[in-house]
């Protein structure tokens, strides 16, 4: 917060009227919203500002982003957490270090139970972390993980148990995607450039929203 400002605007309205003489031509109106500006992102080159209180939001279409959207949004709807929802969202993590420690804790070598690859069932089968490694709620053990299997059946999403993890119970609080690379990475690409073009800060809220 410390390379961000917060701001008050307001305007000022003359309305003459040709051949009178206003008894008050002018009117001030103070917007009771805080703005935010920062010089925080594309190393420090780019200026810009929000509205400080309209939390932010993470967009990741079906049709663009599939199985790894799917998984979000079935984690939203079904985990007892709703990560990421309007009533509990995520907490942007800007340290890449941190975050890769995440996800290494979830999907990787620091996972009691190590995630299960079925190229069988997914092509190029990935594991895909939610919460996200990338925000605070991130970096469970990946053992405690609902490990799901998201097939597009019909023009539909089917959600599967891993038949090598436990049974799922929606008390989880984590999930594994299996998911194929290019979508788990297309959706991380996604989340890493729209801190930029939403100016999230470190440590900020925001919420993602899957949309068809």
């Amino acid at each position: 917060m410390a390379n961000s400002k917060k701001l008050s605007t307001s305007y000022a309205l003359m309305a003459l009227k040709p051949g009178s003489v206003p008894l008050n031509p002018e009117a001030n109106i103070g917007n009771p919203r805080k703005v935010r500006c920062d010089k925080m992102f594309a190393n420090n080159t780019s200026t810009g500002c929000v509205h400080a209180d309209a939390r932010p939001q993470l967009v990741l279409p079906l049709s663009q982003y599939g199985a790894a959207a799917a998984t979000y949004a079935w984690a939203q709807q079904k985990l007892v957490d709703r990560w990421g929802s309007a009533s509990n969202p995520l907490r942007r993590l800007a340290d890449s270090a941190a975050a890769e420690g995440n996800r290494t804790r979830v999907c990787g070598e620091g996972a009691t139970r190590p995630f299960t690859h079925r190229p069988d069932l997914v092509v190029n089968d990935s594991c895909d972390e939610y919460p996200f490694a990338a925000t605070h709620e991130g970096g469970r053990n990946g053992a405690l993980c609902a490990d799901v299997i998201p097939l597009l059946e019909n023009g539909v999403w089917q959600f599967y148990g891993d038949p090598a993890a436990p049974d799922v119970t929606g008390n989880e609080p984590c999930i594994r995607g299996h998911v194929p690379l290019e979508q788990n990475t297309a959706a991380g690409g996604k989340l890493g450039s729209n801190s930029q073009t939403e100016r999230i800060i470190p440590d900020e809220k925001f919420e993602v929203v899957i949309t068809n």
